[in-house]
Order: C-alpha cells, then structure tokens, then sequence
C-alpha cells in the first residue's frame, strides 16, 4: 500500500466494474510501449527490404531521399545536389560514409520498423519509401 493512502473496501459489483476500465488502460499504454521501442532490424532485413529504392527523409529541412544499393555504394539527392558514399552494417548497425554533402563523415544507426511501415532511425530520423531508384 501506498504511504498516505487507505484502503478502499469495494464491493464485488465495484470492483468488477473497476477491473474492465483498469485492463483498458493497460492495454493502451502496453501499446504505446510497443510503438515506442520498435525492436531494430538486422542490417541484412533492412538493406534486402530497402535496396535500390528511394528512402525520403522526413527530418531534412528539404526534400531529401537516400538510396542504399546491393554493391555497398549510397546516395543522397536533394535540391542542393547528389552524393555519392558507401554504406556498411554489422549486426543491427548500419553506417554510411560520405566525404562531402549535408552529412558528411560516417553516420551509424539502428533501424527499426514502424507501425506505420515507415522505418524509424535510433537518431530519430523517419524514413518512408517513395521509390525504386534507377541504377546509377
């Protein structure tokens, strides 16, 4: 019991009417934590789903689309222009690498899936498809 708080004697009616709001509650909320920590995909789920195919980047501050290809290379195009990278994973952890562009250096994260079938970075980056890439 909590320090502070008595005990409230509830009759049966009562407390079967309290039961079915209480299950409620805990069902929402045990679906809100579903939502919330998605379990990452493996590098190899995540590429075979995504290979060769646009992935928009709905945190950019313009529209911008990565595509990861089969051959390890990456690209990320936008209104400012289009880079070409690398991409490697191990396990459940993708990195890509860029000399130049709007992230450059090496980026490492965890991706998972959503409810939405958008796909979730552990930076915080939504990401959805929007198209098959053409081979460049």
């Amino acid at each position: 019991m909590i320090r502070g708080m008595t005990k409230l004697n509830l009759g049966p009616s009562a407390r079967k009417a309290c039961r079915v709001p209480l299950l409620a509650v805990l069902l929402i909320l045990g679906a809100g934590l579903a939502k919330a920590d998605p379990k990452p995909l493996s590098v190899d789920e995540f590429t075979a789903e995504i290979a060769g195919q646009g992935l928009h980047v709905h945190s950019a501050p313009f529209p911008t689309t990565v595509v990861i290809h089969d051959d390890g290379r990456a690209t990320i195009s936008s209104a400012l222009g289009t880079w070409q990278g690398q991409w490697a994973g191990q396990a459940d952890t993708l990195c890509l690498f860029f000399e130049a562009g709007p992230v450059s250096g090496q980026t490492c994260a965890e991706v998972s899936r959503s409810a939405e079938g958008q796909y979730l970075t552990s930076l915080g980056t939504r990401l959805s498809v929007v198209a098959r890439a053409k081979s460049l």
